[in-house]
């Protein structure tokens, strides 16, 4: 089918791939620049990888791994010395091994029922199972889980009829891509915190309109129309049909959505087969509701000077759906363990959240609440944010879910239209950095970052949402914060109220007081009398008054970090260096434990600024001197160096026993 005696048969391929790879000219150039004597699979996937529109090519790209950069690393990690000039795929050019990938296509036609449009990602899922190790180590290493990616595109098959709805009426989340999913959540959340009953075309429009950097906004921008404007324009109109003020449950089921957005979701499902696109995206459903509301598209559309057909066509060029959304959550046992490797030197902090974690596995959260409540406090640089991020990945999937507020900005009282917004008519209407995280992510950790810093009004402010978990906004709508999950941190330090030390302090210096449990003393009590302890501390702190203190569920500490926990930072951030300088400039890093120790010594002197002193160190202290030797006459040819410590400074020299310089 696709081998013969002559050799590949590029006629017998599909369109799309003939699409991607005409004449797979681009096949033989990789092998021709590779100087490889015969076709590999590596030689199809670098063409893959080059060509515009490859599945291959997007998937990369969404992973943050530039297509262009992987095909380079893929020929430098295949290159050989054979000087080629392939011109045509000639039988005695195939490779044993894409040969036997092409067999394998074969089979697999002959076996399963392939849909058109899926031979593409085929061809790619068999180059990979038969590419030479250097080549999946280079798709490893950029981040890529080739085992799944070859399983998805051996999977790709459309469903026989999308359906937008269920026959219960539930709605078919499996129907939709992650983009789609995430608008068709955001009218949920905006209804109800408008108070709407029921979803309405209008409804729709609006959570199209306010998905930021959308297709939908992108359109609207393409006619120099303002999305913010229609967006404000849409939210007036429905807060005349909503309880003002209140939350209503409102769900997307069809006993819910009206019978003209029924009939815009049942339209997008039909445009995405019509266009044999596995999911139902974006641009189906903005193409479905310019249809299906002309009322709609002549009336708000039009006032706001947009134009439907231009919407529509727009639309047309882009169809494209994303992928489903996957949500990788994370067992309690491996964010614990999670936690203690990534946050150096605070492992009670994994202790202390365990029972959160462990109630949440167990889908029980607070009633009428948010998820949970902590305070942070400890040093700068200590994993506060970090342990924010490892928990917005356990509890939501990702640690994208995460809505950071500096509370620094928020430090007058003006500063309150910033936070939440402000009424219609004044500066900062629509503008409220709390009350928009929410509305774009109310599924979320809310990250308060160094609490202490916000003006009594903006914290005032701050109380009713710590309590129940719903806030105000005075554009209108009523933001709802219960399915997120609250932390605060502050630099404050409890040493700062009770002189409190992660280790006990020789009796000299403690004096004839009385005694004050240190960190591991504290942490060593049961979690009742540990928080009890705490909490009478804070008292002692002016800016942390009962009413606030009383609202926060677990209050954490995190400790000073130590020269020790600096020289496992050191390790790791050296380490890491060193594979990025093999992986992007091809020269090999030999670090003796000698310099990591010097560089944890260098940071330790800076521990004011955290583990971020040990970024800087490593920049500043290895970094620079490895390209001040690499671009010097004497290392240009180096591919292997060693760094040593010299006196006060780290040194680079030719490693004994690697590549000549």
């Amino acid at each position: 089918m696709f081998l013969s005696d002559r050799g590949l048969e590029c006629g017998r391929f599909a369109p799309e791939v003939q699409a991607v790879l005409p004449g797979f000219q681009a096949v033989l150039d990789a092998a021709n620049e590779m100087r490889n004597p015969q076709l590999l699979p590596d030689h199809f996937l670098v063409a893959l990888l080059r060509a515009n529109g490859s599945c291959l090519a997007k998937d990369c790209a969404v992973l943050g791994l530039p297509p262009a950069a992987l095909a380079s690393a893929i020929g430098t990690a295949i290159a050989g010395t054979t000087v080629t000039a392939h011109k045509e795929p000639t039988r005695d050019l195939i490779a044993p091994e894409t040969e036997t990938a092409l067999r394998d296509l074969e089979a697999f036609y002959g076996s399963a029922d392939v849909p058109p449009g899926r031979q593409e990602a085929l061809l790619s899922a068999k180059m990979l199972r038969n590419c030479t190790p250097r080549t999946l180590h280079a798709f490893g290493y950029g981040g890529v889980n080739v085992p799944a990616l070859i399983e998805k595109y051996e999977k790709m098959v459309l469903p026989p009829d999308l359906k937008a709805f269920a026959e219960d009426g539930s709605l078919l989340a499996p129907s939709f891509d992650r983009i789609a999913l995430r608008i068709l959540r955001r009218v949920e959340s905006e209804g109800r915190s408008l108070g709407l009953d029921s979803v309405g075309t209008p409804l729709l429009l609006l959570a199209l309109v306010g998905h930021q950097d959308g297709l939908t906004d992108r359109a609207l921008r393409s006619q120099q129309a303002s999305p913010r404007v229609l967006y404000e324009a849409l939210v007036l109109r429905l807060q005349a049909l909503g309880r003002k003020g209140q939350l209503s449950e409102l769900k997307l089921v069809r006993s819910q959505v009206q019978e003209a957005a029924q009939r815009v979701l049942e339209a997008a499902a039909r445009d995405a087969m019509e266009h044999d696109s596995p999911l139902i995206g974006e641009a189906h459903l903005l193409r479905a509701l310019v249809e299906g509301d002309p009322m709609l598209c002549g009336g708000t559309l039009r006032e706001n000077r947009v134009k439907p057909d231009e919407l529509m066509a727009y639309a047309l060029r882009n169809h494209t759906a994303a992928e489903p959304e996957e949500k990788a959550k994370l067992s309690v046992a491996e964010v614990v363990r999670g936690l203690r490797e990534r946050i150096v030197g605070q492992d009670h902090v994994a202790e202390a959240i365990e029972p959160l974690l462990k109630r949440l596995e167990f889908n029980y959260g607070l009633r009428n609440k948010p998820v949970g409540v902590f305070l942070f406090l400890g040093p700068s640089g200590t994993g506060k944010t970090e342990t924010a991020k490892t928990l917005a990945k356990f509890v939501y999937g990702s640690e994208d879910q995460i809505v950071f507020l500096e509370m620094g900005q928020f430090g007058s009282e003006y500063d309150k239209s910033i936070f939440v917004g402000a009424p219609p008519g004044y500066k900062g209407f629509g503008e409220g950095q709390l009350t928009n995280g929410l509305r774009d992510k109310p599924e979320s950790v809310i990250l308060f970052d160094e609490v202490e810093k916000a003006h009594k009004t903006v914290f005032d402010v701050l109380l009713r949402f710590l309590d129940e978990g719903v806030i105000m906004d005075p554009a209108g709508p009523v933001r709802d914060g219960r399915k997120c999950l609250l932390i605060l941190t502050s630099n404050i330090q409890l040493k700062d109220a009770c002189d409190l030390r992660w280790e006990a302090e020789p009796e000299e210096r403690r004096g004839d007081g009385p005694h004050v449990p240190t960190l591991k003393e504290l942490y060593a009590l049961d979690g009742h009398s540990r928080q009890a302890v705490i909490r009478k501390a804070l008292g002692r702190i002016e800016f942390f008054r009962p009413e606030f203190v009383n609202r926060v569920e677990e209050i954490v500490l995190f400790k000073e970090l130590t020269l020790e926990d600096f020289a496992v930072i050191a390790r790791r951030q050296v380490a890491a260096e060193a594979a990025r300088m093999e992986a992007e400039k091809d020269r090999r890093v030999t670090v003796d434990q000698e310099v990591v120790d010097f560089i944890g010594a260098r940071a330790f002197t800076r521990r004011d600024e955290g583990a971020r002193a040990v970024g800087k160190v490593v920049s500043s202290d290895l970094v620079a001197p490895l390209i001040d030797f690499f671009v010097s006459p004497e290392g240009r040819p180096c591919r292997h160096v060693r760094a040593v410590v010299e006196g006060d400074r780290i040194r680079i020299q030719p490693a004994q026993g690697g590549e000549a310089c």
